[in-house]
């Protein structure tokens, strides 16, 4: 039995409607972040910077790395595929020094691997085919298995893994995990399964 017309151009209405929701959502993701980084401060401290040197060397990097804190964020981030940029929490100016160590390896990790190209991809992916479950598995999977990469890059710095996990736990501890799940210190410590746990146990 033939279609009639009006039922195809329905479905692609329906299928342009959630698609350019997914990008618009992409879009307004990103202003935000350019505004926390415009309304960011670049990081003036010497040594902290010759430690993101230090390790951008280690990593083999060669793209210059700019370094900016905001009071706007609670953990560190990075973004930025040609000009990578690397945003800290205007609290790091407490951190120790192991403990600068041990964000700086997993962010610059981020750069190394290219991981915002790949997810910017997967994020694109999910917007074409975001009829196919298994799309969005994958995208999933990906996010947390770069993450979880990252954390395999301290193994370059030998004996630092049970400090790492520790640094991991207190900045988890004032954010949300990938999966939602607040991470507190207090009663049984991490509620669940979370990402941020499974990213703790694979490190110790």
């Amino acid at each position: 039995i033939p279609v009639e017309p009006l039922w195809w151009q329905s479905i692609l209405m329906v299928y342009l409607l959630v698609s350019m929701s997914i990008i618009f959502y992409l879009i307004m993701s990103f202003m935000q972040l350019w505004k926390i980084y415009t309304r960011a401060k670049p990081v003036k401290d010497i040594e902290t910077r010759e430690l993101v040197n230090e390790i951008r060397a280690l990593l083999g990097i060669k793209r210059r790395i700019k370094l900016v804190s905001s009071q706007e964020i609670d953990s560190p981030c990075v973004w930025g595929i040609i000009h990578p940029r690397v945003l800290i929490p205007q609290s790091s100016q407490e951190w120790s020094y192991e403990q600068k160590v041990s964000v700086f390896m997993h962010e610059l990790g981020h750069v190394h691997r290219y991981d915002a190209l790949s997810l910017f991809i997967v994020k694109i992916s999910c917007a074409v085919f975001w009829f196919l479950p298994p799309v969005w598995w994958f995208a999933k999977k990906m996010a947390r298995d770069s993450e979880m990469a990252c954390d395999d890059l301290i193994y370059r710095l030998q004996d630092k893994q049970v400090q790492y996990a520790e640094h991991l736990l207190q900045i988890a501890n004032h954010s949300t995990s990938g999966s939602g799940v607040v991470v507190s210190m207090s009663g049984d410590g991490i509620a669940g399964h979370s990402e941020i746990y499974q990213r703790i146990m694979a490190i110790l």
